[in-house]
Parts: structure tokens; C-alpha cells; sequence
């Protein structure tokens, strides 16, 4: 893969290559935006997705205790020196940097949604790199996403970028932990998200971040549903991005999926699902297969309280996440057509009938195994 021929690529920095005893490693920090420079020089928008803000923060405000409160305050003031490190070592590259608070609100209102996706363009198109982090400073627990490989997955979904990468203090995916086999073999390409990749990346956790490989492999697949592409590569090395474009040393996951609209892309990010749609193995072979609309008359069970437009997820019988959409009615009137075809559906709604439960166009396929 030429990693030049990209046009637009995120960044995942976590807290352990940004941060040495609660400092900013400051020269690494002016290495990697050496390395934007030459990613902006070829013609690719860039955008970060970095962490550090609440372990800066413990320099000025004692927490041997975390409590939330506790936690917005150190980020708020980390927050402060992180953005102005990132300005002072891309100005010496003659970028310029923009700062982005990230809340989760972007998926729940299409119109946020959209103004977040043309803020996105016009930084790109101005050169200059917005600097992501999840604004701890207000959020509570209930609503974080609390990891910053998702928040990658999910601006790269909503930038429609063609490249994630996500640095690491580990060069890619091994067939098996590096850190307790010596003969771990590092996997240079993967194609498919199987079972034995999701085994391989176990459930390891660094002292500094909140997910490990294994949320990571979670990210990935996220990516894939918008079409992108993602490289897990170590970061603690100088100019990592450089080491990327001369040397092979990562795992690369080819996505295999087709790029979908900003449309399909909010319903893909959504996170304020308000219920569940149950469908047989006939129905979500249809929708995997042929792209098709949800019909009531492959729906098993409606689950939970919804409106018309609301968002709801859309899964098989073992439970297994098919698809998310927006549905065209209320889930009382969806429990009483399950199973049922149009005729006898036309029979039961006599004003607003629509044929589908979910038309195709308000749908987003999930990434399945």
C-alpha cells in the first residue's frame, strides 16, 4: 500500500508515547511533526487524536484519590500545556494546529454531525491539523467513549479519511504477546477480522492508556464499516509516521469495505440507540448480501421504547449487531407488523404506510466477522 496516494489520514497518540513522568516528550513530539510536514508536502490532511491531557494534569493538582470531579479538573488544566506543546513544535514546521474538544454529542444530532464534518473540511483545506481529544472537562462516565482508539475510529468514520493509524507502544498485532513469547511473530497484513485476530490480540492493558490491543482490534473494525484503511505501528521511536513510509515494521488491516455517504456514516456512528430489532437469519442475509431494506415480515421481536426517526440497532437472533438505521415507526406500531407482509400490513396502518420497517437508504451494515 502506498501510503502517499492517501488523502486523508488520522493519528492516534496515546499518553504513554507522548508522556515521560508526566512530561511532554518534547523532541519526540517535534520528530513527529517533521513527519506531518512530509505527509502535508505529498498533499494528505491530517488529523490527531491524542491523549495526555488528565496525566499532565496530576503535575499541578494532587489526586492520590481519582474521583470524577477530580478527573475533569486535571484535565482541564492538562489540556492547557498539551495544546500548547502541539503548537509549539508543529509552528517550528510551519503548521498550524486547531483544537477540538470531543463531546460524543456529534452522533446524536445529524445537524451537529454535519457542522463537525465541515469543520473537518475546511481545517483540511487550510492545512491545518486539528488536535482531538474526548473533553473530559464536562463528560460524565455514562456518556465517554473513554478510549482515544475508538475516538479515532469514529473521526475517521465521520472525516471519511482513508488511513487510520494508530501509534502504539508495540510494533502491530502478534500471533501472540510479545512481552511473554519470545518467538511472537508479528502479523504484517490482515484482510478480515476473525475470531482467531480477535484471540490473538488478548485483552492487555498499558499503565498509561485505557484499552490495549484488544480495543484497538475493536477500532479497526470500526474503521472498516467507513472504508478505512488502519496501521498499527509502534510510536515510542523517533519519527514514527517516517518509519512507517520506509520500513514495513507494523501490522497493516486492509478494509474491503465500500465507502459510504455522511449520511450512512452518522447512522454507522451513532451512539444514542433508543431500542432493538430483532430479525431472522433470512432478513439479515438480505441485508448483508443484497443491501436490502428491513421488512417487518423478517422481524422476530422489537425490544425497548421508540419513536419514528429514532435510531435503533439491528440484530440476529444470537444477538450478534447487524446493522444500525433509522426507523420508520414507532415501536408500537413496529411490534404489531413483525412477521407480517405488505398486504397485511396495509390492512393494519390505514395513514403514513411504508412498505419497509427500515428502508435501505436510512440503513448502515455493521463490519461482521
Amino acid at each position: 500500500m502506498d501510503i502517499l496516494k492517501k488523502k486523508k489520514i488520522i493519528i492516534k497518540i496515546g499518553s504513554a508515547l507522548l508522556l515521560k513522568d508526566n512530561e511532554i516528550r518534547t523532541s519526540w513530539l517535534e520528530k513527529l511533526a517533521q513527519d506531518i510536514k512530509i505527509l502535508q508536502d505529498n498533499n494528505i490532511g491530517v488529523i490527531i487524536v491524542s491523549s495526555g491531557s488528565v496525566t499532565i494534569g496530576k503535575k499541578y493538582i494532587f489526586a492520590d484519590k481519582m474521583t470524577a470531579s477530580k478527573r475533569r479538573a486535571l484535565s482541564s488544566i492538562g489540556q492547557a500545556e498539551l495544546t500548547s506543546s502541539f503548537y509549539q513544535a508543529f509552528k517550528k514546521q510551519n503548521i498550524d494546529i486547531a483544537q477540538i474538544l470531543h463531546t460524543g454529542g456529534e452522533y446524536l444530532n445529524r445537524q451537529n454531525y454535519l457542522n463537525a464534518i465541515d469543520t473537518f473540511k475546511i481545517l483540511l483545506d487550510n492545512k491545518a491539523v486539528a488536535i482531538i481529544n474526548e473533553n473530559d472537562t464536562i463528560l460524565t462516565e455514562d456518556i465517554k467513549i473513554g478510549n482515544n482508539d475508538k475516538i479515532a475510529a469514529r473521526i475517521a468514520q465521520m472525516s471519511d479519511a482513508d488511513l487510520m493509524i494508530l501509534l502504539s507502544d508495540i510494533d502491530g498485532l502478534y500471533d501472540k504477546n510479545p512481552k511473554l513469547h519470545s518467538d511472537a511473530k508479528l502479523i504484517h497484513q490482515i484482510d478480515k477480522i476473525t475470531k482467531e485476530i480477535e484471540d490473538m490480540a488478548g485483552d492487555t492493558v498499558t499503565k498509561f492508556g485505557t484499552g490495549g490491543m484488544k480495543t484497538k482490534i475493536e477500532a479497526v473494525k470500526m474503521a472498516f464499516n467507513a472504508g478505512s484503511d488502519v496501521i498499527i505501528a509502534n510510536g515510542l521511536i523517533n519519527h514514527p509516521i517516517k518509519n512507517i513510509l520506509e520500513t514495513k515494521n507494523y501490522s497493516l488491516f486492509r478494509s474491503h469495505s465500500k465507502k459510504i455517504n455522511a449520511k450512512k456514516r452518522w447512522i454507522s456512528d451513532s451512539l444514542n440507540f433508543k431500542g432493538k430489532i430483532i430479525i431472522n437469519e433470512k432478513a439479515a442475509k438480505a441485508l448483508i448480501e443484497t443491501g436490502s431494506s428491513l421488512l417487518p415480515v423478517g422481524v422476530v421481536a422489537i425490544e425497548g421504547e421508540f419513536h419514528k426517526g429514532d435510531m435503533v440497532l439491528i440484530n440476529d437472533e444470537k444477538d450478534k449487531k447487524i446493522a444500525t438505521g433509522v426507523t420508520s415507526y414507532n415501536s408500537t406500531i413496529a411490534r404489531s407488523i413483525i412477521g407480517k407482509n405488505s398486504g397485511e400490513i396495509r390492512k393494519i396502518i390505514k395513514k403514513d404506510f411504508h412498505e419497509e420497517l427500515i428502508h435501505r437508504d436510512n440503513l448502515a451494515l455493521t463490519y461482521l466477522i
